[in-house]
């Protein structure tokens, strides 16, 4: 059951988005941020595209070299099109992290649980916590950027292809369950123990976030709708701390 309940936490996390004014109203930002990116990756990606066939290929002469040129054309096409799809999800979660911060608090105070850092006191504290916020998100891409590009890379070839979809998945779903668990104020060893404990069940959350991501246009919605739904699947799977009685549970 838990397990279903990964593979349904995206819908979920798109529903709470929209449902709650709350997490709308903050969730604007990196969907507006989002289409400026995928529209830069996918313009970038349609110059690019020729460049590395004619690098890669010759022009076509006989049959099979047509057919060659073709299978090249095509996966180029493919991997310049799910690199614009990565490049889109890791601009929106780098520039728009602290937005996904206020998506998880406001989340998590919807299903009635304390926040600890939601509001640090005064300009001074909140420029404070947004920096360090972006800081260790960036210390972060400096290893998961390229481990992600060799997935990628990995995931085209056939005997590589199902260890690279799980790994990749699980690190897809790390991104966003890691966020939560830094609200906590848990180190980095402690939220990494944690995603290698519940290996499996960020692998499914992941998988699911992996395989809409490939859809046209959809790097735009999936980081606010993602980091929802994964405050929704802690919350239905008993992983989060117990939850503070006195807190109001608000959809406003």
């Amino acid at each position: 059951m838990r397990y279903f309940k990964a593979l349904i936490a995206l819908p979920k996390g798109l529903q709470l988005c929209l449902a709650s004014p709350a997490i709308r109203r903050v969730a604007l930002w990196p969907w507006g941020v989002g289409f400026v990116a995928y529209l830069a990756a996918l313009f970038g990606a349609v110059w690019l595209h020729p460049v590395l066939l004619n690098t890669a290929v010759s022009a076509p002469t006989s049959w099979w070299t047509l057919l060659i040129y073709y299978a090249a054309w095509a996966f180029f096409a493919l991997l310049l099109f799910l690199a614009a799809g990565l490049f889109t999800v890791i601009v929106v979660m780098t520039i728009a992290v602290v937005s996904q911060t206020s998506i998880a608090v406001a989340a998590l105070q919807l299903f009635g649980h304390d926040a600890p850092q939601e509001q640090p006191s005064g300009a001074a504290g909140l420029a404070k916590e947004a920096v360090r916020t972006i800081s260790v998100e960036m210390l972060k891409l400096v290893w998961l950027v390229p481990l992600f590009i060799v997935l990628l890379i990995a995931g085209l070839i056939p005997f590589l292809a199902p260890l690279a979809l799980l790994l990749g998945s699980w690190l897809l779903a790390y991104q966003f369950v890691d966020l939560i668990l830094d609200i906590y104020k848990l180190t980095a060893w402690q939220r990494m123990r944690f995603a290698l404990n519940h290996f499996l069940l960020l692998s499914c959350f992941g998988l699911v976030l992996m395989l809409i991501w490939a859809l046209p246009l959809a790097g735009v919605l999936l980081v606010p709708a993602a980091q929802a739904g994964a405050v929704w699947l802690l919350n239905e799977s008993g992983l989060l701390p117990p939850k503070n009685k006195k807190a109001i549970i608000t959809t406003g």
